[in-house]
């Protein structure tokens, strides 16, 4: 939004929306805004110069003591000129600031305390939320969401359980962090994806456009790059950065497709527990641990698991209860 006199006038004057009033608020934090409120303060509040005063009327001086007396006057006078000119230019700027800001923020609700909200997405659901600022958040099943229902002034918090592919808004001086309780991921404007159940040791992050940085407050701080994929263990806290061709193997639960690539099966079965609301009984270690490649768009839970008998010795057997009893054909 280009910010013009017209609606500076609009949000001093009560008269701006609410987004205008948030937009002209930010625009007065940046160098230009800076510059605009020193230089108007200085061309209304400074006085002119006594000399330009005595240029413009021809005043003649009648003796050379007053004379002296005149030039000491106005060199004072320029001293204070200068003093005030410092004044308006350095400490004003702040009171109009604070003073403008006190308006601002009283239509904005920015500095009100903040209140938090929190999804419980349900085994088999998914949801997608626009969050205050714009960004889009898609919500994968079995997955918790905490979010403040205003943004702080200076940053965008958020906290994830489970999995969700997040389009972040760019604002260069107020980043997004997403907590996922003991590590974070950290972005000003972005696309990515996000898993990081608590019941899984492993988070990953895969990013789409733009750059994310995964952090914690002791060793961790890797920058990813566009296709990038990060898997990190929270045991451990050893993470390792692979390039991507497709993301899509990544990303496919928002359209209900599945993709797994050498995935071991207690994995692929958790996933179908939380995106089907089913459960799997009787899982010997010899098979939990076996590592299946497989792509479906197929929406029922039956014909994924054909799909996973036809490429394994697996069988699935339904049980009460939308149970599945595991075991292995002979």
């Amino acid at each position: 939004m280009n910010i013009t006199e017209e609606i500076i006038d609009k949000v001093l004057s009560n008269k701006a929306t609410k987004e205008e009033a948030q937009n002209v608020s930010r625009w007065f934090a940046t160098t230009k805004g800076q510059e605009f409120l020193s230089h108007k303060i200085n061309k209304e509040a400074y006085l002119d110069e006594l000399l330009d005063i005595l240029d413009i009327h021809n005043e003649e001086i009648p003796s050379e003591r007053m004379k002296e007396r005149f030039i000491e006057s106005i060199i004072e006078n320029k001293k204070k000129s200068r003093l005030w000119k410092w004044i308006a230019a350095v400490a004003i700027p702040f009171i109009f600031m604070a003073a403008t800001l006190g308006y601002v923020v009283n239509q904005t609700g920015i500095l009100e305390p903040t209140e938090y909200a929190e999804l419980n997405v349900p085994y088999g659901e998914q949801m997608r939320i626009i969050l205050q600022d714009g960004s889009i958040v898609h919500l994968n099943s079995g997955t918790k969401f905490r979010y403040p229902k205003k943004f702080e002034l200076t940053s965008r918090n958020v906290a994830l359980n489970g999995e969700a592919y997040f389009e972040v808004n760019k604002e260069r001086f107020r980043p997004f962090r997403v907590n996922l309780n003991g590590i974070y991921v950290e972005v000003t404007g972005t696309k990515f994806n996000v898993k990081a159940y608590g019941q899984d040791k492993l988070v990953n992050v895969c990013l789409d456009e733009g750059s994310v940085a995964l952090k914690n407050d002791i060793s961790v701080n890797a920058v990813l790059k566009p296709k990038e994929y990060i898997i990190y263990n929270r045991l451990s806290g050893k993470y390792s950065v692979e390039k991507m061709q497709d993301t899509q193997s990544v990303t496919a639960w928002r359209t209900s497709s599945l993709n797994f690539y050498k995935t071991p099966l207690k994995d692929i079965l958790n996933t179908l527990t939380r995106q089907y609301g089913v459960s799997f009984t009787n899982i010997t270690n010899d098979v939990q641990n076996v590592r299946f490649t497989i792509s479906t768009s197929k929406r029922h839970i039956e014909d994924i698991l054909k799909d996973l008998e036809y490429v394994s010795s697996i069988k699935f057997t339904m049980q009460d209860n939308d149970a599945y009893k595991v075991s292995t054909a002979k």
